[in-house]
């Protein structure tokens, strides 16, 4: 095992997740990340365990936090980066993407966070939206952010970091690599 501590990071194919990733591994942690799509832009590290899967799926979450304790030992952060911003609206949306939406939008921040919770440390980190505020023309996602934000366990951290964030690095200082700085692009959220 490994004296070092272990993030999970979800929705790590690109964008906001792989920066996370990155950062993570350049801050000293060991890493798994979990992507619907296999990331191989990631750096190749022995502190990186790369999970494929459908995080919507509570085996998936599962496989996440075993493969963290099987390879380093713990689960110290948990970040539930992934997501889906569906392209419908209210009226057009149908059945099947409003499930998977909440699937991943909220049921594996759920049971990632139930997953982990028995060990009762670490921090878990929940990106939210600003748009979870706001009407838009498709409420599903609005209502899948507001819902996973007041799932909270003893000791967790919500963010509500935009969903337009940088994936540069942060200073050197940062205690952990979270985007800070907005960008002109939004980047899709990955799942």
């Amino acid at each position: 095992m490994s004296d070092k501590k272990t993030a999970i990071v979800t929705g790590a194919s690109g964008g906001i997740g792989a920066g996370l990733v990155e950062g993570f591994l350049r801050e000293g942690y060991n890493v798994v990340a979990t992507s619907r799509e296999a990331n191989r832009k990631l750096t190749t590290s022995p502190s990186l365990v790369l999970l494929d899967g459908d995080i919507g799926k509570q085996q998936t979450a599962a496989d996440a936090v075993e493969a963290a304790i099987n390879n380093f030992g713990t689960v110290d952060v948990l970040v539930n980066n992934a997501g889906i911003f569906p392209r419908s609206t209210t009226a057009t949306t149908d059945e099947a993407t409003f499930d998977e939406v909440y699937a991943v939008n909220v049921k594996a921040p759920y049971f990632l966070t139930g997953a982990i919770a028995p060990a009762g440390q670490g921090a878990i980190i929940n990106l939210g939206s600003w748009i979870a505020r706001l009407g838009i023309p498709s409420a599903l996602y609005s209502s899948t952010k507001g819902a996973a934000r007041p799932s909270r366990e003893p000791g967790q951290r919500n963010s509500d970091l935009p969903a337009c964030a940088s994936t540069r690095s942060p200073p050197a200082s940062s205690a952990l690599p979270i985007p800070t700085e907005p960008t002109a692009a939004c980047t899709q959220p990955s799942r």
